[in-house]
This record gives structure tokens, sequence and C-alpha cells, in this order.
């Protein structure tokens, strides 16, 4: 595969939308085209939460990626092919790092990086996917009206090169994505569900459906990315994205 289009910017409203205003003028913009801006002002997280980032200390970016093979019922495998290439790379700086369902990285209770991918289509099969990624990396302070962000630095208790880690993660969700074929799935989903945050053991959650605290543990999740958890009393409830809450 050929070295992906990087596009750096000092400061943009949000690098998600401007790839998409990129796409309007060059429609055939490459796999692994990237932008990556020192400043977002309108960065964005899942369900249109805001996404804090002190300029020039962490990486905020946006791939295109361009899947095969890849339908919309099966749009979720995207998700954990872009999760686990995450744990992949952080993986040679920091060993333990965990996807908390359904695609936030975690080290410990806390968040090191959260993933927005806006998909398209063409006919029932993906035509491009726009991945925005927030990875906390040197910033050493945050806001206290966020639950619990935790940066590599901090972690680790040294700052990190960001261009060498950039390079690193999108040569490797690229490459992950494009090298990608269906009779993958099965093994995708036992390495998502292996690193799972909590993924043995019963915890506290909050069940936003029923309106009341659970104990349980994960049951499964299945491909369209559906969680399925067991209660201490043994019963099944499935969740979609925001129907229920870990309780940290």
């Amino acid at each position: 595969m050929k070295n992906p289009l990087v596009v750096s910017l000092p400061e943009i409203d949000s690098t998600n939308a401007e790839m998409h205003r990129r796409m309007s003028l060059v429609p055939d913009l490459p796999h692994g085209t990237t932008v990556v801006a020192e400043y977002q002002t309108a960065g964005r997280g899942q369900q249109g939460n805001r996404w804090e980032s002190q300029a020039g200390m962490n990486l905020t970016f946006t791939l295109l990626l361009r899947p095969r093979y890849i339908t919309a019922a099966q749009s979720f495998i995207l998700s954990q092919l872009v999760s686990l290439s995450i744990v992949e790379v952080l993986s040679r700086y920091l060993p333990g790092t965990v996807i908390k369902w359904p695609n936030d990285i975690y080290y410990g209770d806390s968040k090191l990086a959260g993933i927005l991918i806006e998909n398209r289509l063409q006919g029932e099969t993906l035509d491009s996917s726009i991945v925005g990624i927030g990875l906390n990396i040197n910033q050493l302070s945050f806001s206290t009206s966020l639950p619990n962000p935790v940066s590599l630095s901090q972690i680790i208790e040294h700052s990190v090169d960001r261009e060498e880690l950039l390079s690193l993660l999108v040569e490797t969700i690229s490459r992950t994505v494009a090298d990608y074929i269906p009779a993958d799935e099965a093994a995708v989903a036992d390495r998502y569900r292996a690193s799972l945050y909590r993924g043995k053991g019963f915890y506290p959650y909050f069940d936003l459906l029923a309106r009341e605290p659970i104990r349980a543990e994960i049951a499964g999740v299945d491909s369209s990315g559906t969680l399925s958890l067991r209660t201490e009393s043994g019963e099944i409830r499935r969740y979609l994205f925001k129907e229920v809450q870990y309780c940290l």
C-alpha cells in the first residue's frame, strides 16, 4: 500500500468536518488520506459530545478509509478493526490498554482515546468511512468537568513523539482495514471480545432503559454491535449504544 497522504493543519473546526469538505471537492480521495490538526475549535465525540484537547499536546485526526466487502449491516466490524488497531499500536508504548464498548480506548478506569465513525454507502456496502480519532498524548491536566480522562504521558511519565505515533496509527489502521476480508470476521470478533474493558467478572452498570442499577458481566457483542449483559440472576439484557451506562 502506498504511503497515505497526511494533511497537517494548525487549527480547524473539526478534522471530520474538514475531511467532508475535501471529499466534496475531490470525491475519489484515496484510502488512508489523513487530516490532522494541532487544535480543533469544535472537536466532536460520540453523540455530539465535545472532545477537549490542549493545542499541540495530543493527536486529533481523521482518516478516510475505503472498506472492501463490508456491508451496512456489518459496519460494526469497521469499529472493531479501528479500535483493535489503536490498541495494537499503543501496546508498543503501554501494555494493558483495552476497548470500552463500543470503541473508546481505556487504561484502567480512565479514557485515553475516543473514536467517531461516519459511513457513506454505495448500494448495500460501505463506500467510504470518515474515522475521527482523539488520543490524549502529552496533556498533563484536563477540565474537571470531564469524568475520567488520562494521557499516555501521565501513565508512562515521559512525553511521546506525536509524529511517530501518528505515522504508526495511520499505517496500522489503513493496512488493517485494507487487508480485511469477510472470512476474518469471526477472528476479529474474538480479538475484540478478548480486548474488552471489564471483559470478565461482574461490575455495576446503570440500565438506562429500565432506569435501574444492575450488576452484570459481559456475555457478548454481536455483529451489529449490540452488547449483551448477564445479570447476577442469569438474565440476559441487550443494549444498543447509550442504552446502558458503565458505573466507574
